[in-house]
């Protein structure tokens, strides 16, 4: 676990450096996740995702992910998930293998990673892209603390020619509504570019049916 907490403090201060300038930007996310278990270690998994931006007073993006996840211990799983990304000008279609893994886990208190290894397409342009995504969370009762990397493997214009794509940094709490969960708070999205780097900041609201 030592080795992944370093990962991410190396890569977050790489994507820290000094760029030519930065702009700020506001946004609100709003998310259903939904788990259906099909066996006793089969289970499918729906996701639908809306970005609003605030800024240009309109939905920015819609993604929707869908796919199966199989349980290969009480710590561990793997899924095979497809997602299709909409916004105003792109459509994309991402295949991602996915590993799960809890580290720690002890009454309400848990630490947990997801790895996510990213096939990307996107449409009208022939430079497929692949990305690595790294998260590592942590839970203490109602409240949520995670980071995760983004790490292009492949060089393209589209992606931002840069190995750190972005990061994403989530502080929140969690409450159960009925029979579901949310989970609300502050995100930042910090995307590295030459010459134009973006600190996004975002209000979330997910829904966990």
């Amino acid at each position: 676990m030592k080795i992944q907490i370093k990962i991410i403090l190396i890569t977050f201060i790489l994507s820290l450096n000094s760029f030519a300038e930065t702009i700020n930007k506001e946004s609100a996310w709003v998310g259903t996740f939904s788990k259906k278990e099909l066996t006793s270690n089969l289970s499918w998994w729906l996701e639908a995702q809306l970005r609003y931006s605030l800024d240009l007073g309109g939905v920015g993006q819609f993604l929707y992910r869908t796919g199966g996840l199989y349980t290969l211990s009480k710590t561990q799983g793997v899924g095979l998930l497809y997602g299709y990304i909409t916004s105003s000008n792109t459509n994309e279609h991402r295949w991602a293998l996915q590993h799960t893994q809890t580290y720690m886990e002890n009454g309400n208190f848990k630490l947990s990673s997801r790895s996510r290894f990213e096939y990307r397409n996107l449409e009208d342009n022939n430079d497929d892209s692949f990305r690595l995504r790294y998260l590592f969370r942590l839970d203490n009762e109602s409240f949520i603390v995670w980071n995760e990397i983004f790490l292009n493997l492949t060089d393209d214009i589209w992606t931002g020619e840069r190995t750190v794509e972005r990061n994403r940094f989530f502080i929140g709490r969690s409450a159960k509504v009925f029979n579901s969960k949310i989970e609300y708070g502050y995100l930042n999205q910090f995307v590295p570019r030459k010459t134009q780097t973006i600190s996004e900041h975002v209000a979330v609201l997910y829904f966990f049916m």
